[in-house]
């Protein structure tokens, strides 16, 4: 087995723990969607005294590349009926993407 072999068996192992992953649907720009796996860390909460000038969440999200093989901005990624848009890769390894994903949080005020 060689390294990059390695690199993505490690990655699907730890992709596969309950606690750590999470379902995601992932659909490409134009494209048909993906049931898979994925790490999302949200980004910071926004206190109350945000939501008047907040127009944005922000959330970094890790999938394998076995799942989701190319990535392009407008991506979807539906976690917890959220969606999100993919903005850019913040890095890759050879077996994932870290994926920097952002939300309108505009139409959830109150007012």
């Amino acid at each position: 087995m060689g390294l990059l072999d390695q690199a993505a068996s490690d990655m699907a192992a730890l992709y596969s723990l309950d606690e750590i992953g999470q379902a995601i649907t992932y659909t490409p720009a134009g494209g048909t969607p993906i049931s898979c796996t994925g790490i999302f860390t949200p980004g910071e909460n926004l206190d109350d005294a945000q939501w008047k000038t907040a127009l944005q969440a922000s959330a970094i999200l890790r999938v394998l590349k076995t799942d989701v093989p190319t990535w392009t901005q407008r991506d979807s990624v539906v976690i917890d009926t959220v969606t999100w848009e993919v903005v850019k890769a913040m890095s890759e390894t050879p077996g994932d993407w870290k994926l920097e994903l952002r939300r309108d949080v505009r139409p959830t005020f109150n007012r």
